[in-house]
C-alpha cells in the first residue's frame, strides 16, 4: 500500500503541432490516492481517495460510501493517522469476513502508525526500511505510474468527441469548451470517482482492469 498525489485537472503539456501555441496555467487541484495490491495480482483493493472538502459539490449531497467509493477528507488532502487507521480496520474487517490473513508493506511515513495493533486480527503491517521505498515498494516501482497513465488515457479518449462538437458548430470555442468541460475540477473529480460508463469515469474501473500479470511482475522486480 502506498499513497500518491493525483492532479486530476492537469491538462496534457505536450502537443503534436510544430507551431508555437500559447501555454496554459497548470492546475494545482489535487487529491491523494492510496493504492493497495497483492503480490500475485489476484486481489485489487478499492482505492482510497483523500480530498480537502468534507462534502464535495460533485457528490450532490451524498457521501462517498453512498456513491460506492472510499473517500475521506483532510485539511491538505494528505494521509493522516486517523484516515490510515480507519482504512486498516476496514481492510481487517474484510479479511475477517473472507477468512484470510494478509501482510501489508508500507513505508515509514509518519501517518503509518497503528493506534491499537491488537484490534487487527487478520492484517499485519511491516514497515519498509528508511529511504528504500523507491527500491522495495512495488507500488512505486511501476504500479502507480501505470495507473496514472491509464487514467489519463481515459480522460483523453473523451476529448475527440468534444472537439467534433466544436467543429460541427455546437460549440463556439474549442479551447474554452475543453477547459470548462474536459478539465473542470468538480465535474472531472465527480466523473473519476463515480462508477459511470463514460470515457472519463471510474478510477476504480481503471485500477481493477490492470492485469494480474503486470501487477505480479512488478512485485517480482
Amino acid at each position: 500500500m502506498d499513497e500518491t498525489s493525483f492532479f486530476y485537472c492537469l491538462s496534457p503539456h505536450r502537443s503534436i503541432t510544430r507551431h508555437r501555441i500559447p501555454g496554459t496555467k497548470k492546475s494545482k487541484k489535487r487529491i491523494t490516492l492510496a493504492l493497495t495490491t497483492n503480490a500475485d495480482g489476484s486481489d485489487v483493493i478499492d482505492p482510497l481517495f483523500i480530498g480537502t472538502a468534507v462534502q464535495p459539490r460533485c457528490f450532490n449531497h451524498q457521501t462517498g460510501k453512498e456513491l460506492g467509493f472510499d473517500y475521506h477528507a483532510s485539511k491538505k488532502a494528505w494521509m493522516n493517522g486517523s484516515i490510515f487507521n480507519t482504512y486498516l480496520h476496514a481492510l481487517n474487517d474484510r479479511m475477517v469476513s473472507e477468512n484470510r490473513k494478509v501482510l501489508m508493506f508500507v513505508d515509514n511515513a509518519p501517518p503509518h502508525k497503528l493506534e491499537d495493533e491488537a484490534q487487527l486480527t487478520n492484517v499485519s503491517m511491516k514497515m519498509l526500511p528508511p529511504n528504500t521505498t523507491a527500491y522495495l515498494q512495488p507500488q512505486d516501482a511501476d504500479i502507480i505510474a501505470s495507473f496514472k497513465a491509464k487514467v489519463k488515457q481515459r480522460q483523453l479518449q473523451n476529448a475527440p468527441d468534444q472537439i467534433e462538437e466544436v467543429m460541427s458548430g455546437a460549440r463556439t470555442s474549442c479551447m474554452r469548451y475543453l477547459s470548462l468541460r474536459q478539465w473542470d475540477g468538480r465535474k472531472m473529480l465527480g466523473a473519476l470517482l463515480r462508477h459511470r460508463p463514460s470515457p472519463t469515469a471510474g478510477i476504480e474501473l481503471v485500477f481493477s482492469t490492470m492485469t494480474w500479470l503486470s501487477l505480479a511482475s512488478t512485485w517480482q522486480q
